[in-house]
């Protein structure tokens, strides 16, 4: 049984941006208290 290649290039894509969710959230932690904007602005970079 094969793995279709849509679906997994899904997963891949949803793990890809599950892993960059988690690391920017844990390097702008410290800064959202302090600038909000920096980080609104690095978002839609």
């Amino acid at each position: 049984m094969t793995i279709p290649t849509r679906l997994l290039l899904f997963v891949t894509l949803l793990a890809t941006i599950f892993c960059m969710l988690v690391s920017f959230s844990e390097r702008s932690l410290t800064y959202a208290i302090g600038n909000p904007t920096e980080i609104i602005m690095r978002v839609f970079q």
